[in-house]
C-alpha cells in the first residue's frame, strides 16, 4: 500500500514543463551585439537601421516569451504591457514571477546603459574641433590614401609628429572649418625647405556625418600661401611624411580619448 501510494507521487522532472531562457540571454546581450554591429556602420543611415533593430526586437522577443510563458504560468499576462513598453522592468518582473536571480536583467541594464553612452550618435554629442584635430594628428601616415600613394602604404609614422618634426615651430598649430559633412583641418608652421623660409599648411579633409567618420584625405598643400603643383607636393609630402627624423620624444603623446574615433582610408 506504502509503495503504492509513493508511486502515485513520484514526480518524474522530465515531464515537468520547461522554461527556457535563451530567448532573454539573447535579449540581455543585444546592446553589445549593436555596438560591435557599429563597427560596419560606415554612415548615420547604417547606424539608425542597427539601433532601429534592437529597439524593435527587443519588445517582439519579450512579448512572445510572455506569450510562451503565460501557457506554464497563467499570472504572466500581466506583464504584458511591461513586455511592449519596457524590456528592462519586463525582464526583472519575469524573474521575480518565475522565482529565479535577477542576473539576466542585471546584464541587459548595464549593457544597455553602456550602450546608450558609447554608441555613435551619442559621441557625436561629445565631437567638437579637438577630435577633428586629434583625428589627424596621431593618426598613422599609411591611413591617408594619398600619401599612400606616395610610398607611405606602409608607414607607421604618425602625421603630427612628422609635421611638428619638419616646421620651426615646437608643434604646428591647427584650425578647422565646417562645410556640412566635410571638416577641413589646416596644419601650419614656418619652414626652411628648398633653401627658403616659408609658411607651410598642410589642409587635410575628414567625411564626418554626425555619427560616422567616413573617411580622412589630403586636401592641399601651400608654402607661402602658394598652391604646390603635384610634382612639387609630391617632393614635398615624402620629405615631411616618409622621412625618420620625428622627434622620438613624441612617441608618447596619445590621443585623448578620441582613440575609439579613429578612421582609415
Amino acid at each position: 500500500m506504502e509503495n503504492q501510494f509513493n508511486q502515485q507521487n513520484t514526480i518524474n522532472l522530465n515531464e515537468l514543463p520547461k522554461i527556457r531562457n535563451g530567448a532573454m540571454w539573447y535579449v540581455a546581450i543585444l546592446p553589445l551585439l549593436a555596438l560591435y554591429l557599429e563597427n560596419y556602420a560606415v554612415n548615420k543611415w547604417l547606424g539608425i537601421l542597427v539601433w532601429a533593430f534592437v529597439l524593435i526586437s527587443c519588445p517582439i522577443i519579450c512579448y512572445r516569451d510572455m506569450k510562451a510563458l503565460e501557457k506554464l504560468e497563467p499570472d504572466a499576462k500581466s506583464l504584458k504591457t511591461a513586455a511592449i513598453v519596457c524590456p528592462i522592468v519586463y525582464m526583472y518582473k519575469r524573474c521575480r514571477l518565475l522565482k529565479q536571480s535577477s542576473i539576466m536583467a542585471v546584464f541587459f541594464t548595464i549593457f544597455s546603459l553602456y550602450a546608450l553612452l558609447q554608441n555613435g550618435f551619442a559621441l557625436s554629442l561629445r565631437v567638437d574641433d579637438d577630435t577633428f584635430i586629434n583625428q589627424v594628428r596621431y593618426n598613422y601616415v599609411a591611413n591617408i590614401e594619398e600619401l599612400a600613394d606616395i610610398g607611405g602604404g606602409e608607414s607607421l609614422n604618425i602625421i603630427g609628429e612628422q609635421i611638428d618634426a619638419f616646421i620651426n615651430e615646437e608643434e604646428a598649430e591647427y584650425t578647422v572649418f565646417d562645410d556640412r559633412d566635410l571638416h577641413y583641418i589646416t596644419a601650419s608652421g614656418s619652414c626652411n625647405y628648398g633653401g627658403v623660409s616659408g609658411e607651410l599648411e598642410i589642409i587635410f579633409v575628414i567625411d564626418y556625418d554626425g555619427y560616422a567618420f567616413k573617411s580622412l584625405n589630403l586636401d592641399s598643400v601651400l608654402l607661402s600661401g602658394q598652391e604646390l603643383d603635384d610634382e612639387a607636393e609630391r617632393q614635398l609630402l615624402e620629405e615631411i611624411f616618409l622621412n625618420t627624423n620625428a622627434d622620438d620624444s613624441s612617441a608618447d603623446i596619445q590621443p585623448e580619448d578620441n582613440s575609439s574615433l579613429y578612421v582609415t582610408a
